[in-house]
C-alpha cells in the first residue's frame, strides 16, 4: 500500500532531519525562514497548482464531462478566493477560525485517505477535522510565544499566557487527542483500520509532535507542511492521475503542469508582500502570507474533497504499483 510507503518514507526522513539540525544547528532566524520558504517553494504552494487537472481527470466520466474547464473549475475556484479575501475584510475573526478548521480538516484528510470509510461519512468527517485539529492545537500552543507578534497585527487579542484564547487552544491540545483516539477506536472496532496500521498512526503523531517540540516554529511547520502534507498530495495526485487515464506518465510531464499555476501563485504572492512594504501596513508577513495562502486553500481543499471523492467512486484505492 502506497500510504504505508509514504509513512515509512516521511517518518525516516523526519528522523533524518531533526537529527541534522540538532546537531548542526540552532541557525539564525532567518536561516529558519529561509527553510521555511524553501519547503513552501519547492512542494507547499505547488501541491495545489495542478487542481485544474485534478478537475479535467475526475470530470472523463458520463456524468461531469459536459462541465467546462471554465464553468466547473476556474469560476468556482477565483469566486471562493474573492470570498475568503472579503471575508478577511470584514470578518477576520470568523475568517481566521474558519480557515484553521478547513485547513485542519485538509491536512487528516491528506493523512488518513486510504481509509475506506464511505458508509461512514459522519466517522470521516469527525476522523479528520480531529487528526488535523490535533496537530495545528499541539503546534500552535508549542509555540506560543512566536505566534504572538503575528496575530496582534491583526487581532487584538489577549495573547498572554494566563489569557481566555490560550486557556481554549490548551484545552484543545489536550481534548483533541481524546477525541481523535475515540475515533481510531470506533474505526478498529469496525475493522476500518487494524491494530498495525493503528499504532503506525500513533508513531506518526508522536514524532509530529516530537517535531514541534524539538525546532523552531518555521521549520517545523515547514517541513511537516512540506513533506507530510503537500509531498503527500502530490504522491496521490499523481497515482490518481495515472490510474484514472490508464496509461504511462512520466514524472517529468507530471513535473512540468505545477509551473504555470505555481509561478502565477508566486507572482501573487510577491507583489502583496512587496505592495505592503511599500504602503507600509502593520500586518506581519507571515500573517500576509497565512491571509493569501487561506485565499488558496479553501478552493483546493474543495477540489481535493472531490478528488478523494472520485478515488472512493471508482475504487481508485492507491496500489502498489
Amino acid at each position: 500500500m502506497i500510504a504505508l510507503r509514504q509513512n515509512i518514507l516521511f517518518g525516516v526522513l523526519t528522523i533524518v532531519f531533526i537529527g541534522f539540525y540538532l546537531i548542526a544547528g540552532p541557525f539564525p532566524e532567518q536561516w529558519n525562514i529561509a527553510l521555511l520558504v524553501f519547503f513552501l517553494v519547492s512542494t507547499g504552494i505547488p501541491h495545489g497548482a495542478i487542481d485544474h487537472i485534478i478537475f479535467k481527470t475526475g470530470t472523463k466520466s458520463e456524468k461531469y464531462k459536459k462541465i467546462s474547464l471554465l464553468k466547473g473549475f476556474f469560476f468556482p475556484y477565483v469566486l471562493l478566493m474573492m470570498v475568503m479575501f472579503l471575508l478577511w475584510l470584514l470578518v477576520p475573526v470568523f475568517t481566521f477560525w474558519f480557515f484553521l478548521l478547513i485547513a485542519a480538516y485538509h491536512f487528516g484528510q491528506s493523512q488518513l485517505y486510504y481509509l475506506n470509510m464511505q458508509e461512514y461519512p459522519v466517522l470521516k468527517f469527525l476522523l479528520y477535522s480531529f487528526w488535523g485539529v490535533f496537530i495545528l492545537s499541539w503546534l500552535w500552543i508549542i509555540h506560543w510565544e512566536s505566534q504572538i507578534e503575528n496575530l496582534e497585527s491583526v487581532f487584538e487579542w489577549d495573547l498572554s499566557g494566563q489569557g481566555n484564547l490560550y486557556r481554549l487552544i490548551q484545552f484543545i491540545a489536550v481534548s483533541s487527542p481524546v477525541l481523535l483516539l475515540g475515533s481510531f477506536m470506533f474505526t478498529l472496532r469496525k475493522r476500518i483500520i487494524d491494530a498495525k496500521t493503528l499504532i503506525i498512526e500513533a508513531g506518526i503523531l508522536m514524532l509530529l509532535i516530537t517535531m514541534f517540540l524539538l525546532l523552531p516554529m518555521y521549520v517545523a511547520f515547514g517541513f511537516y507542511f512540506g513533506l507530510w502534507h503537500s509531498m503527500r498530495v502530490i504522491w496521490t495526485e499523481y497515482h490518481y492521475i495515472k490510474k484514472n487515464n490508464r496509461q504511462p506518465l512520466s514524472v517529468l510531464k507530471f513535473s512540468s503542469w505545477f509551473l504555470p499555476f505555481s509561478l502565477l501563485s508566486f507572482i501573487g504572492l510577491f507583489l502583496l508582500l512587496f505592495s505592503s512594504y511599500w504602503l507600509q501596513t502593520y500586518i506581519t508577513p507571515f500573517m500576509l502570507f497565512l491571509i493569501f495562502i487561506s485565499g488558496l486553500t479553501v478552493p483546493h481543499a474543495f477540489f481535493m474533497e472531490k478528488m478523494y471523492g472520485w478515488l472512493e467512486e471508482k475504487n481508485l484505492k492507491m496500489s502498489p504499483d
